[in-house]
């Protein structure tokens, strides 16, 4: 945190497990900025990132490696553990038992493009949600 983590490549990454990624955190809030600005929107935060902005508030160096398998339970969880921790039931434009099409998926890191195997999991994603975003730091990862 605050340009303290560990810069890494790609080469981090070169022995990930098949069908895996390695996640800081998920989250389920209103996508803040672009343009999906406003919209429910779940936050699958990856980790390790190739710089070290000294501006930087997001913790990211540490996670766990999760299948896709597991992420998408994890993804079903959080967005109904949303709902239920205001003691509501999850509204079907939010998840209707096949997907989430009122909600945004939002890669975000760290950077998480270093992450080969997230096009993969992006693609598989498509067509669960409304729409499927990666948020960047735009500079090239090696």
């Amino acid at each position: 945190m605050f340009g303290t983590n560990e810069i890494i490549g790609k080469k981090y990454f070169k022995d990930a497990p098949a069908d895996s990624l390695f996640v800081t955190s998920m989250f389920f809030t209103l996508q803040g900025e672009g343009p999906y600005a406003g919209m429910p929107a779940l936050f699958i935060r990856l980790a390790k990132c190739n710089l070290d902005c000294s501006f930087c508030d997001t913790f990211f160096d540490d996670g766990d490696w999760l299948t896709f398998d597991q992420l998408d339970h994890n993804v079903h969880a959080a967005v109904n553990d949303f709902w239920s921790k205001q003691g509501k039931t999850t509204p079907t434009w939010a998840n209707n038992g096949v997907g989430y099409p009122g909600v945004v998926l939002v890669m975000t890191g760290g950077e998480p493009l270093l992450q080969d195997n997230i096009s993969a999991f992006m693609s598989r994603q498509l067509p669960r949600f409304k729409a499927v975003q990666v948020e960047s730091n735009g500079i090239p990862v090696t």
